[in-house]
């Protein structure tokens, strides 16, 4: 896949927390949001004329994998 990826901006999402957007472009075209850590956080892409979007949800403390 031929892609570029770039940083967009910082900014707080609806949970508050701090993230880090970045564009990826070319054969792929879609948003990502890491944390300050580095943890993914979010995804946004179009499809077939549609928004997708995916969130990170908290697991609760102890939770199994």
């Amino acid at each position: 896949l031929e892609v570029d990826t770039r940083f967009v901006r910082e900014e707080i999402l609806p949970d508050g927390t701090a993230a880090r957007l970045y564009r990826v472009t070319g054969d792929l075209d879609l948003e990502l949001w890491y944390s300050a850590s580095g943890e993914w956080q979010n995804m946004a892409f179009q499809a077939r004329g549609s928004e997708i979007s995916y969130a990170r949800l908290e697991r609760e403390s102890g939770a199994s994998t």
